[in-house]
């Protein structure tokens, strides 16, 4: 379930309502805490039916931290519901790669002349004997200068993507029975 509609879901069981009488305070500093504001009543569902319990039942029945709950009321008395950003920020992450480095790996990996197998089932295909990861990368930064592609990311994608091994293909040898092995595994059964 997405967290926005746990939050959501969370929210509905958290009611408010203002504080009905504030207590005078002799002394107010920075220190001392402000007077609370609002008054929060806390529900589960039971069997279709919202029951009323106090807020360390709420937390424990939904299993979500203290924190996740204060969060849930400042937005219910801002009547607000915040939407997950995690994995939203493109600018803030540094290790986002953007789509283009993929292009431009693909490209690259399609201008690379490869054989095919002939000799099997699935479709396999074999760079020359000459080439290896290694020599691929540096191709690729040298191609792509401004890219800054790191080794391990370019094995990685290579694997994820691309059905391609190294040197020659190898040709299955042929199995070759002979009669005696033949009749001796006849008269075993």
């Amino acid at each position: 379930m997405n967290v926005t509609y746990q939050d959501s879901y969370l929210q509905c069981l958290i009611q408010y309502h203002a504080v009905e009488r504030h207590r005078s305070r002799n002394k107010t500093t920075e220190s001392t805490p402000k007077p609370k504001t609002y008054s929060y009543e806390y529900y589960v569902k039971v069997s279709g039916e919202t029951v009323k319990v106090c807020k360390t039942a709420y937390i424990n029945l939904h299993s979500v931290s203290k924190k996740r709950v204060e969060r849930l009321q400042k937005l219910l008395v801002q009547d607000k519901l915040q939407k997950d950003q995690r994995g939203r920020s493109a600018g803030s992450r540094h290790n986002v790669i953007p789509g283009d480095i993929f292009l431009s790996i693909h490209d690259f990996m399609k201008s690379i002349p490869v054989h095919e197998v002939h000799y099997s089932d699935t479709k396999k295909y074999y760079f020359t004997s000459n080439l290896n990861m290694k020599i691929l990368h540096n191709m690729f930064i040298t191609k792509n200068p401004q890219s800054g592609v790191k080794y391990d990311f370019f094995v990685r994608y290579m694997h994820e993507n691309f059905n391609i091994g190294f040197g020659q293909p190898r040709v299955p040898r042929k199995r070759r029975f002979t009669k005696v092995r033949s009749t001796k595994h006849n008269t075993k059964r």
